[in-house]
């Protein structure tokens, strides 16, 4: 039962502290209004890189994000199957101004979804700590 509570809690320090270092009053003040990229993502991988991760925290992250990216990569693909179709669909009903900003919005979405991809990898390719 120890050996589980330190796991537990040695993987709650590790997320408590990177997103109290991810979310710095100057550089990233809310990921939800500025995006992950840039600076908030500097933050979360200057993190990871300068403090060991639990062996156990990143096997759990290593199979949650393998899980959640091939999610996104599956569901990109149908997306973009399907996309003309959408686009054909609300042509009728959306001006010029409506489709750039779905496009816009597309192409912002990909970028975060790229920047979590590569901290994912820094992550990934760090050497863990047995606790």
């Amino acid at each position: 039962k120890q050996w589980y509570q330190r796991r537990v809690r040695g993987t709650a320090d590790y997320f408590s502290d990177a997103f109290y270092a991810t979310h710095d009053a100057d550089t990233c003040p809310a990921v939800f209004a500025y995006g992950y990229c840039g600076d908030c993502q500097n933050n979360m991988e200057s993190y990871v890189e300068s403090n060991a991760v639990p062996c156990c925290t990143q096997d759990a992250i290593v199979n949650i994000a393998e899980s959640i990216i091939e999610k996104i990569d599956k569901y990109y693909e149908l997306f973009k199957e399907k996309e003309a179709e959408v686009i054909e669909a609300i042509s009728h009903i959306v001006d010029e101004d409506g489709i750039a900003t779905y496009n816009a919005a597309q192409t912002l979405v990909a970028e975060q979804a790229s920047c979590l991809r590569d901290t994912y990898e820094t992550l990934a390719d760090q050497e863990c700590m047995m606790a």
